[in-house]
């Protein structure tokens, strides 16, 4: 069994291979089902839609505001690259091991914002956007993929929407 520790470094890229200097934090989108509460005779409920999500708001914030942000022009799409090395613990070798992760996404940029200009500190500039593609793996696998446009949601390799797909002709 391999127990999830941290992040041990990690690296963002725009159109694949640009590398984004000063990165502080990436916020990846909250997966939150829309849904719908229910009302019967026994009270009520949430029913989640499958594959079906609110916005998916990706935020990613630099230590300083330089060129790596302020190029980004609201109303674009951006495809971003987050490579990184996550450390676990194998309990059956009894040690600490590392596993890649990545995540990509594809954005529509909302809000550039380039920071605080303050004495001795840094600015902390975001690019903030819509998230339209997600893509997340770790150690390989693929574990989640949604495309919002052609309606494709995949979580560790079964596809939620093919069913639903196929009722509506696609």
């Amino acid at each position: 069994m391999h127990i999830p520790q941290k992040t041990i470094t990690y690296e963002v890229y725009a159109n694949g291979s640009e590398r984004m200097t000063g990165t502080a934090v990436l916020t990846p989108p909250p997966f939150e089902s829309s849904s719908d509460t229910i009302k019967t005779s026994a009270g009520e409920y949430n029913v989640p839609t499958v594959g079906i999500f609110g916005a998916l708001p990706f935020s990613l914030t630099f230590v300083d505001a330089n060129e790596s942000v302020l190029r980004f022009a609201e109303g674009t799409t951006q495809r971003f690259s987050c490579r990184a090395s996550k450390q676990r613990y194998d309990t059956a070798a009894a040690q600490i091991i590392k596993v890649p992760l990545r995540i990509d996404f594809t954005v529509i940029i909302t809000s550039c914002n380039s920071g605080n200009v303050e004495v001795a500190a840094a600015s902390e500039g975001t690019i903030s956007g819509e998230t339209m593609i997600y893509q997340h793996w770790i150690d390989g696998k693929e574990w989640r993929f949604y495309d919002r446009e052609n309606m494709i949601y995949r979580v560790d390799g079964v596809d939620q929407w093919a069913e639903i797909r196929s009722h509506i002709g696609r």
